[in-house]
């Protein structure tokens, strides 16, 4: 069976649609960069992702906030921060992440709060290979503005 073909925003503005190819069964992504394919769970993942991220825009009367975390366990090494730029750029909240001479991971997020706790629950599960034990976090009720104005990994 054909699912139908869903159109979903790009961070680029390119849109991107999906659906299942009839001969594999696979589900895929299709943008102007080509097809991409990944399975169900993956695409109801980035379909939730999505549908977050469109409930926290400025409309819905979400205030702006800060978060600072500290994550630790396994997670130096193992794509932590590129996976945490990933999150914070598809969550439109910007900052930096930052790996710690002690074997942790900081973490300093603007945005709309309840972007900020999604990105707070993508920082306890990590990428795949990561063990996070711990996150120690400070919420601020302002934004701040000395942060950069995309997300970015620091060395």
């Amino acid at each position: 069976m054909l699912h139908p073909i869903i159109i979903l925003p790009r961070a680029h503005g390119k849109p991107r649609a999906t659906g299942t190819d009839r001969a594999s069964g696979l589900t895929h992504l299709i943008d102007a960069c080509g097809v991409h394919r990944y399975n169900r769970e993956q695409i109801e993942r980035r379909r939730s992702i999505l549908i977050k991220v469109m409930d926290d825009q400025d409309w819905t009367g979400d205030t702006s906030a800060t978060l600072r975390a500290e994550a630790h366990g396994y997670v130096q090494g193992v794509g932590f921060r590129v996976f945490i730029r990933r999150q914070a750029w598809q969550l439109g909240v910007r900052g930096y992440v930052q790996n710690l001479t002690d074997g942790t991971v900081k973490v300093v997020a603007s945005g709309p709060r309840k972007s900020l706790e999604t990105l707070l629950q993508e920082l306890w599960r990590g990428p795949a290979g990561a063990h996070v034990t711990q996150v120690d976090t400070e919420w601020s009720d302002s934004e701040d503005r000395g942060l950069p104005t995309q997300f970015e990994v620091r060395h």
